[in-house]
């Protein structure tokens, strides 16, 4: 029987936590599994595309290419593997766009959706993304927030910032691969709270193994996350690299794709960097106000957004509507902003986030 338990105090999971292998398997084995600590003395620069696989460090670019100097940055910046990582399945799920409507866009086409703002590329071919070692990364601040300003009656309060494969393309939709941290208010009030994560979202799949999956790496205010996200076309297919720059403590997780509904394998047909309203328990989580200088800086397969063989950026912005309403539903309308993209650079990759409507405002 799963055992049920409280998630940061916040509500009950019929899922137990459990501790993931702390060597890694074969691939083909059990999946996820954390990839082990690398030995005394390893340097992910001059290693082995395999031991780089082994360990669960990005995989190496050419060393021609422009990313290569941006990869030796984070694999470099990767110190220290969390001791006795752990992972913990949550009652959350980071879905896909939710009732998307899109107009044309001047770079390229402009959604919205009540659970995604962000910004999303799609590749020049209908299966770029599922080349091997493809690759998708974002770097950022913590933000910081302000848990004593919420309402904490109409908890929880959540912002899922994450990167990731696949999800608003058609026949894309009914899946991502991602990994991301969460910015809660009200958990631990009156202190905001932050956890990494990582989810392989399959429509169809009703287990634990659909929720987000909690990891134990540290994470404060402040700190500089290297997130990168990367599709293998031998099993374990995913992979999720997590690293708090700022402590020199890492993560990598390896796991596979759950089984789901016909349709929801993985389609290739896009990548994203996104600020996102969850669901937990079947409603869409509010907004964490995460401030007004939150941004990331993004790359696919070494390549900036609006660069390279992927199109140019399409953008989403995250809107109220009447299925999925803020609560309370009083506070946002079906036309009401939540966040959006306020900027993007595309010489450096900078993507700037900027919530609004009830977001910052509290009840």
């Amino acid at each position: 029987m799963p055992e049920t338990y409280y998630y940061h105090g916040l509500l009950a999971i019929s899922v137990g936590p459990w501790a993931s292998a702390q060597t890694a398997p074969q691939p083909g084995t059990s999946q996820p599994y954390f990839n082990p600590a690398p030995p005394p003395g390893f340097d992910p620069v001059s290693a082995s595309d395999a031991d780089l696989r082994t360990y669960g460090f990005p995989p190496r670019p050419p060393l021609t290419s422009a990313a290569y100097p941006s990869w030796i940055w984070i694999v470099s910046s990767a110190k220290t593997r969390v001791p006795n990582p752990a992972m913990w399945r949550t009652g959350v799920n980071h879905h896909p766009p939710l009732q998307p409507s899109a107009t044309p866009g001047i770079l390229g086409t402009n959604y919205n959706s009540p659970n995604w703002s962000g910004l999303g590329v799609t590749g020049s071919s209908s299966n770029y993304f599922m080349n091997n070692d493809s690759t998708v990364t974002g770097t950022w601040s913590v933000p910081a927030i302000v848990s004593s300003l919420e309402n904490c009656s109409y908890t929880p309060y959540i912002a899922s910032i994450w990167v990731g494969f696949d999800g608003y393309v058609s026949p894309g939709n009914n899946d991502v691969l991602q990994a991301g941290i969460n910015a809660v208010a009200c958990q631990s009030y009156p202190n905001p709270s932050y956890y990494a994560w990582y989810e392989w979202y399959t429509e169809g799949c009703y287990n634990g193994a659909c929720y987000e999956t909690e990891v134990n790496l540290p994470i404060n205010q402040g700190d500089i996350i290297i997130i990168t996200v990367t599709y293998y076309t031998s099993s374990p297919n995913g992979n999720a690299f997590i690293d708090d720059f700022t402590t020199g403590q890492y993560v990598s997780v390896s796991y596979n794709q759950p089984s789901g509904s016909s349709g929801s394998a993985y389609a290739v047909t896009s990548a994203e960097w996104i600020v996102e309203r969850p669901e937990t328990g079947g409603t869409l989580d509010n907004l964490t106000d995460y401030g007004t200088s939150f941004y990331m800086e993004g790359t696919y397969n070494g390549y900036l957004p609006g660069s390279g063989p992927a199109n140019s950026p399409d953008y989403f912005t995250m809107q109220c509507n009447s299925y999925y309403p803020w609560n309370p539903s009083s506070a946002c309308t079906s036309t009401t902003n939540l966040s959006y993209v306020s900027a993007y650079n595309s010489s450096s990759g900078q993507i700037s986030f900027t919530p609004t409507g009830p977001t910052i405002t509290y009840y």
